[in-house]
């Protein structure tokens, strides 16, 4: 009798084991995956901050709507944003035409896209997009 009683308590402390380990395993699994959407929702709002300001500053306004399609953004403007984004992440800012679809001219796995419609300036009407990518750097 005492030999089942025995058998019967470890299968329950196995059992019970079993179930700690299944729940251990999804809880990490489930914040894991929590880490990566927080992070993503914190480089969107991030990218959206950055367009936000650059639309505010006359300079850069001036910049985007006198620019044509080949040209690159100053230094002034790379700098800026690169000063208000991460140290691990890289990014690339186009700005041309309404109608273009403005793509990258880089491709990554992981890659955050922004835009904003620059519409004028006190001294001319020549509305244009900015266009803001973002991604991690590879280690």
């Amino acid at each position: 009798m005492k030999r089942m009683n025995r058998v019967g308590i470890l299968r329950l402390l196995e059992v019970f084991f079993a179930i700690i380990l299944i729940l251990g395993s999804s809880l990490y699994l489930i914040s894991k995956n929590n880490n990566k959407n927080y992070e993503s929702e914190n480089i969107i709002a991030l990218e959206k901050g950055i367009l936000q300001q650059i639309a505010e500053n006359t300079d850069f306004r001036n910049e985007i709507i006198s620019k044509s399609e080949e040209d690159t953004m100053s230094t002034e403007m790379q700098t800026f944003v690169s000063a208000r984004l991460p140290p691990n992440y890289l990014f690339e800012i186009l700005s041309c035409e309404l109608e273009s679809l403005c793509p990258s001219t880089d491709y990554h796995q992981v890659i955050y896209a922004q835009e904003r419609v620059i519409s004028s300036s006190l001294d001319s009407y020549n509305p244009k997009k900015i266009k803001l990518y973002v991604w991690p750097k590879e280690e």
